[in-house]
Protein backbone atom coordinates (compact mmCIF):
# COMPACT_ATOMS: atom_id res chain seq x y z
CA UNK A 1 0.00 0.00 0.00
CA UNK A 2 1.52 3.51 -0.60
CA UNK A 3 0.48 6.31 -2.65
CA UNK A 4 -0.63 9.08 -0.42
CA UNK A 5 -0.81 7.59 2.63
CA UNK A 6 0.08 8.84 5.67
CA UNK A 7 -0.23 12.42 4.32
CA UNK A 8 2.56 11.39 1.74
CA UNK A 9 4.99 8.98 3.87
CA UNK A 10 4.05 5.55 2.30
CA UNK A 11 6.11 4.16 -0.77
CA UNK A 12 5.75 6.00 -3.63
CA UNK A 13 3.94 3.94 -6.47
CA UNK A 14 7.69 3.62 -8.41
CA UNK A 15 9.11 2.47 -5.19
CA UNK A 16 6.14 -0.35 -5.24
CA UNK A 17 6.68 -1.51 -8.48
CA UNK A 18 10.68 -1.89 -8.44
CA UNK A 19 10.10 -4.16 -5.81
CA UNK A 20 12.15 -7.93 -6.85
CA UNK A 21 8.57 -9.96 -5.52
CA UNK A 22 5.50 -7.67 -6.97
CA UNK A 23 2.19 -8.33 -4.82
CA UNK A 24 -0.80 -9.06 -7.03
CA UNK A 25 -2.35 -5.95 -6.28
CA UNK A 26 -1.23 -2.27 -5.40
CA UNK A 27 -3.30 -0.48 -3.29
CA UNK A 28 -2.61 3.12 -3.63
CA UNK A 29 -4.28 6.57 -1.99
CA UNK A 30 -3.71 9.16 -4.94
CA UNK A 31 -3.79 12.95 -3.91
CA UNK A 32 -5.11 15.58 -6.43
CA UNK A 33 -1.20 16.83 -6.31
CA UNK A 34 -0.45 13.62 -7.73
CA UNK A 35 -3.08 13.03 -10.04
CA UNK A 36 -1.80 16.60 -11.55
CA UNK A 37 1.09 14.72 -13.15
CA UNK A 38 0.20 11.64 -14.12
CA UNK A 39 0.52 10.54 -17.70
CA UNK A 40 -0.20 7.02 -17.84
CA UNK A 41 -1.86 5.70 -14.82
CA UNK A 42 -4.84 3.55 -15.01
CA UNK A 43 -6.06 1.73 -12.27
CA UNK A 44 -8.10 -1.56 -12.88
CA UNK A 45 -10.38 -1.10 -9.80
CA UNK A 46 -11.24 2.86 -8.35
CA UNK A 47 -12.31 4.41 -5.72
CA UNK A 48 -13.88 7.06 -4.97
CA UNK A 49 -15.48 8.18 -1.54
CA UNK A 50 -16.79 11.28 -1.66
CA UNK A 51 -16.03 14.89 -3.31
CA UNK A 52 -15.05 18.08 -1.03
CA UNK A 53 -13.64 21.20 -1.20
CA UNK A 54 -9.88 20.81 0.12
CA UNK A 55 -6.25 22.63 -0.89
CA UNK A 56 -8.53 25.80 -1.76
CA UNK A 57 -5.12 27.54 -0.71
CA UNK A 58 -3.23 26.07 -4.03
CA UNK A 59 -6.04 26.03 -6.39
CA UNK A 60 -7.51 29.28 -8.14
CA UNK A 61 -11.04 27.25 -7.41
CA UNK A 62 -12.89 24.35 -6.73
CA UNK A 63 -13.19 23.32 -10.52
CA UNK A 64 -9.27 23.50 -10.81
CA UNK A 65 -9.39 21.29 -7.95
CA UNK A 66 -12.07 19.05 -9.56
CA UNK A 67 -9.85 18.99 -12.84
CA UNK A 68 -7.00 17.13 -11.17
CA UNK A 69 -9.19 14.72 -9.31
CA UNK A 70 -10.73 14.22 -12.63
CA UNK A 71 -7.41 13.11 -14.07
CA UNK A 72 -8.04 9.69 -12.78
CA UNK A 73 -10.57 9.18 -15.57
CA UNK A 74 -8.47 10.06 -18.09
CA UNK A 75 -7.16 5.92 -19.10
CA UNK A 76 -10.11 4.71 -18.30
CA UNK A 77 -11.98 1.86 -20.78
CA UNK A 78 -14.18 -0.70 -21.26
CA UNK A 79 -12.56 -3.36 -18.07
CA UNK A 80 -12.50 -0.20 -15.86
CA UNK A 81 -14.44 -0.61 -12.52
CA UNK A 82 -15.11 1.81 -10.13
CA UNK A 83 -16.50 2.09 -6.79
CA UNK A 84 -18.77 4.81 -5.77
CA UNK A 85 -21.03 6.54 -3.49
CA UNK A 86 -24.54 5.73 -4.21
CA UNK A 87 -26.36 8.61 -5.01
CA UNK A 88 -23.45 11.17 -4.89
CA UNK A 89 -24.34 13.69 -7.12
CA UNK A 90 -21.10 15.36 -7.31
CA UNK A 91 -19.49 12.33 -7.73
CA UNK A 92 -21.25 10.92 -10.69
CA UNK A 93 -21.13 14.48 -12.51
CA UNK A 94 -17.10 14.09 -12.15
CA UNK A 95 -17.80 10.71 -13.77
CA UNK A 96 -19.60 11.96 -16.84
CA UNK A 97 -19.52 9.05 -19.62
CA UNK A 98 -16.55 7.84 -18.12
CA UNK A 99 -16.11 4.09 -19.60
CA UNK A 100 -16.55 0.64 -17.30
CA UNK A 101 -18.42 -0.91 -14.76
CA UNK A 102 -19.74 1.01 -11.94
CA UNK A 103 -20.24 -0.77 -7.99
CA UNK A 104 -22.19 1.55 -5.46
CA UNK A 105 -21.98 1.69 -1.76
CA UNK A 106 -24.03 3.37 0.63
CA UNK A 107 -25.45 2.80 4.01
CA UNK A 108 -28.80 1.65 2.98
CA UNK A 109 -30.24 -1.01 0.52
CA UNK A 110 -31.51 0.27 -2.75
CA UNK A 111 -31.85 -0.87 -6.38
CA UNK A 112 -28.44 -0.96 -7.72
CA UNK A 113 -26.28 -0.84 -4.18
CA UNK A 114 -24.01 -3.33 -4.31
CA UNK A 115 -22.79 -2.69 -0.75
CA UNK A 116 -25.01 -1.61 2.42
CA UNK A 117 -26.22 -2.15 5.08
CA UNK A 118 -29.51 -4.17 5.82
CA UNK A 119 -31.09 -5.87 9.15
CA UNK A 120 -28.40 -3.84 10.58
CA UNK A 121 -25.29 -6.10 9.00
CA UNK A 122 -22.60 -5.12 6.14
CA UNK A 123 -23.77 -6.91 3.07
CA UNK A 124 -22.66 -7.43 -0.40
CA UNK A 125 -24.91 -8.07 -3.58
CA UNK A 126 -22.38 -8.44 -6.71
CA UNK A 127 -23.31 -10.79 -9.73
CA UNK A 128 -26.28 -12.46 -7.42
CA UNK A 129 -24.49 -13.37 -4.59
CA UNK A 130 -25.18 -12.24 -1.22
CA UNK A 131 -22.62 -12.19 1.15
CA UNK A 132 -23.70 -11.29 4.95
CA UNK A 133 -20.47 -10.29 6.66
CA UNK A 134 -20.31 -8.74 10.20
CA UNK A 135 -22.82 -6.32 11.91
CA UNK A 136 -22.07 -3.51 12.16
CA UNK A 137 -22.01 -3.38 16.17
CA UNK A 138 -18.80 -5.13 15.63
CA UNK A 139 -16.74 -2.67 13.47
CA UNK A 140 -14.35 -1.44 15.88
CA UNK A 141 -13.90 1.79 14.22
CA UNK A 142 -16.01 5.03 15.19
CA UNK A 143 -18.24 6.71 13.32
CA UNK A 144 -20.98 6.31 10.13
CA UNK A 145 -18.41 7.25 7.76
CA UNK A 146 -16.09 4.44 8.80
CA UNK A 147 -18.92 2.20 8.19
CA UNK A 148 -19.63 3.77 4.68
CA UNK A 149 -15.77 3.35 4.30
CA UNK A 150 -15.71 -0.51 5.50
CA UNK A 151 -18.33 -1.14 2.92
CA UNK A 152 -16.55 0.79 0.39
CA UNK A 153 -13.25 -1.32 0.97
CA UNK A 154 -15.24 -4.66 1.34
CA UNK A 155 -16.75 -4.01 -2.23
CA UNK A 156 -13.48 -3.05 -3.83
CA UNK A 157 -11.96 -6.79 -1.95
CA UNK A 158 -14.31 -8.59 -3.31
CA UNK A 159 -14.04 -7.12 -6.87
CA UNK A 160 -10.50 -8.48 -6.09
CA UNK A 161 -11.13 -11.54 -5.71
CA UNK A 162 -11.45 -11.81 -1.84
CA UNK A 163 -13.81 -14.05 0.11
CA UNK A 164 -16.40 -13.59 1.92
CA UNK A 165 -14.91 -14.72 5.15
CA UNK A 166 -11.65 -13.44 4.79
CA UNK A 167 -13.40 -10.08 4.76
CA UNK A 168 -15.53 -10.60 7.58
CA UNK A 169 -12.27 -11.56 9.54
CA UNK A 170 -10.52 -8.25 8.44
CA UNK A 171 -13.59 -6.01 9.62
CA UNK A 172 -13.81 -7.10 12.60
CA UNK A 173 -9.70 -7.46 13.66
CA UNK A 174 -9.89 -3.52 12.18
CA UNK A 175 -8.39 -0.88 14.59
CA UNK A 176 -8.86 2.67 14.10
CA UNK A 177 -5.72 4.29 11.96
CA UNK A 178 -4.05 6.80 13.86
CA UNK A 179 -5.60 10.39 14.28
CA UNK A 180 -8.40 9.04 12.48
CA UNK A 181 -11.35 9.48 14.88
CA UNK A 182 -8.67 7.53 17.43
CA UNK A 183 -10.22 7.33 20.95
CA UNK A 184 -6.68 8.07 23.20
CA UNK A 185 -8.48 8.92 25.99
CA UNK A 186 -11.82 7.87 28.39
CA UNK A 187 -12.02 8.85 31.82
CA UNK A 188 -14.93 10.21 34.21
CA UNK A 189 -17.17 9.40 31.14
CA UNK A 190 -15.07 12.20 28.84
CA UNK A 191 -13.98 10.18 25.54
CA UNK A 192 -11.10 12.03 23.93
CA UNK A 193 -10.67 11.19 20.21
CA UNK A 194 -7.62 12.51 18.03
CA UNK A 195 -9.04 13.21 14.36
CA UNK A 196 -5.74 15.43 13.70
CA UNK A 197 -6.12 14.32 10.04
CA UNK A 198 -9.38 15.78 9.40
CA UNK A 199 -7.65 18.80 7.28
CA UNK A 200 -11.19 20.54 5.45
CA UNK A 201 -14.26 21.45 6.57
CA UNK A 202 -16.29 17.87 5.09
CA UNK A 203 -13.81 15.81 7.26
CA UNK A 204 -14.72 17.75 10.09
CA UNK A 205 -18.13 17.19 9.35
CA UNK A 206 -18.09 14.12 8.39
CA UNK A 207 -16.57 13.17 12.02
CA UNK A 208 -19.73 15.90 13.62
CA UNK A 209 -22.38 13.55 11.47
CA UNK A 210 -20.55 10.55 13.16
CA UNK A 211 -21.16 10.89 16.81
CA UNK A 212 -24.16 10.65 18.85
CA UNK A 213 -22.56 12.82 22.07
CA UNK A 214 -22.41 16.43 22.80
CA UNK A 215 -18.78 18.07 21.41
CA UNK A 216 -16.30 19.82 22.25
CA UNK A 217 -14.55 20.50 19.34
CA UNK A 218 -11.05 22.02 19.06
CA UNK A 219 -11.07 23.36 15.26
CA UNK A 220 -8.46 25.86 14.14
CA UNK A 221 -4.75 25.75 12.65
CA UNK A 222 -3.58 27.16 9.17
CA UNK A 223 -6.20 28.72 6.82
CA UNK A 224 -6.73 26.88 3.67
CA UNK A 225 -9.24 29.57 2.70
CA UNK A 226 -12.56 27.29 3.18
CA UNK A 227 -16.01 28.29 4.49
CA UNK A 228 -16.50 27.89 8.22
CA UNK A 229 -19.88 28.71 8.17
CA UNK A 230 -21.28 25.28 7.52
CA UNK A 231 -18.86 23.37 8.95
CA UNK A 232 -21.49 22.34 12.11
CA UNK A 233 -24.32 19.96 10.51
CA UNK A 234 -27.88 20.68 11.41
CA UNK A 235 -28.70 18.48 14.49
CA UNK A 236 -24.95 18.04 15.71
CA UNK A 237 -24.93 18.03 19.42
CA UNK A 238 -21.96 20.92 20.20
CA UNK A 239 -21.15 21.68 24.11
CA UNK A 240 -18.31 23.76 22.80
CA UNK A 241 -16.38 24.86 19.39
CA UNK A 242 -13.05 25.93 20.64
CA UNK A 243 -11.22 27.95 17.77
CA UNK A 244 -7.23 28.54 17.98
CA UNK A 245 -4.29 29.27 15.87
CA UNK A 246 -3.43 30.79 12.95
CA UNK A 247 -7.29 30.45 11.54
CA UNK A 248 -8.63 30.96 14.89
CA UNK A 249 -10.08 34.63 14.49
CA UNK A 250 -11.88 33.70 11.98
CA UNK A 251 -13.74 31.12 12.77
CA UNK A 252 -14.71 32.29 15.84
CA UNK A 253 -16.44 34.92 13.44
CA UNK A 254 -18.17 32.35 11.24
CA UNK A 255 -19.22 29.38 13.49
CA UNK A 256 -21.71 30.49 15.88
CA UNK A 257 -21.34 30.52 19.71
CA UNK A 258 -17.44 29.56 18.97
CA UNK A 259 -14.81 30.81 21.24
CA UNK A 260 -11.36 31.65 20.60
CA UNK A 261 -8.62 30.29 23.02
CA UNK A 262 -5.32 32.64 22.91
CA UNK A 263 -2.00 29.93 23.41
CA UNK A 264 -1.08 27.02 22.10
CA UNK A 265 -2.69 23.32 22.20
CA UNK A 266 -2.03 22.69 25.90
CA UNK A 267 -3.92 25.59 26.33
CA UNK A 268 -6.78 24.65 24.61
CA UNK A 269 -6.71 21.11 25.73
CA UNK A 270 -7.15 22.45 28.75
CA UNK A 271 -9.98 24.77 28.12
CA UNK A 272 -11.66 21.51 26.93
CA UNK A 273 -10.84 19.72 29.85
CA UNK A 274 -13.11 22.29 31.77
CA UNK A 275 -15.77 22.77 29.36
CA UNK A 276 -16.37 18.73 28.74
CA UNK A 277 -18.87 17.25 30.70
CA UNK A 278 -19.41 13.57 31.22
CA UNK A 279 -21.09 11.93 28.35
CA UNK A 280 -19.00 14.09 26.10
CA UNK A 281 -16.52 13.82 23.45
CA UNK A 282 -13.76 16.06 23.38
CA UNK A 283 -12.72 15.82 19.71
CA UNK A 284 -9.80 17.45 17.86
CA UNK A 285 -11.69 17.67 14.47
CA UNK A 286 -9.22 20.95 12.98
CA UNK A 287 -10.66 21.45 9.53
CA UNK A 288 -7.28 22.69 8.72
CA UNK A 289 -3.62 22.02 7.98
CA UNK A 290 -0.70 21.63 11.27
CA UNK A 291 1.49 24.03 9.64
CA UNK A 292 1.04 27.40 12.09
CA UNK A 293 2.29 25.29 15.48
CA UNK A 294 3.09 21.61 13.92
CA UNK A 295 4.76 20.14 10.81
CA UNK A 296 2.33 18.18 9.89
CA UNK A 297 -1.03 16.53 11.35
CA UNK A 298 0.81 13.67 12.77
CA UNK A 299 2.89 15.34 14.91
CA UNK A 300 -0.63 17.48 15.89
CA UNK A 301 -2.11 14.81 16.95
CA UNK A 302 0.49 12.98 18.58
CA UNK A 303 0.66 16.01 21.17
CA UNK A 304 -3.36 16.17 21.69
CA UNK A 305 -2.96 12.23 22.51
CA UNK A 306 -0.25 12.89 25.21
CA UNK A 307 -2.24 15.81 26.54
CA UNK A 308 -5.53 14.14 26.57
CA UNK A 309 -3.79 11.37 28.54
CA UNK A 310 -2.35 13.76 31.08
CA UNK A 311 -6.00 15.80 31.22
CA UNK A 312 -8.02 12.49 31.84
Amino acid sequence: MGGNVGGGLAPAASELALRAQPPDWYVLEMSSFQLADVETFRPDISVITNLSPDHLDRYDGLDEYYADKARILNRADADSIWVLPAGDVAVLSLMGEAPGTRFFFGETEQTGTHAFVSDSALTLRVGGEVDVLISAQELPLLGRHNLRNALAASLTAELAGAQAKALADGLRSAIPLPHRLEPVADRDGVLWVNDSKATNVAATRSALMSLDRPVVLLLGGTDKGEDFSRLVPDGAQMRSVLAYGAVGPRVANEVQGSEFVVGGLDVVVQRAAEAARPGDVVLLSPACSSFDMFENYEERGRRFSALARESA
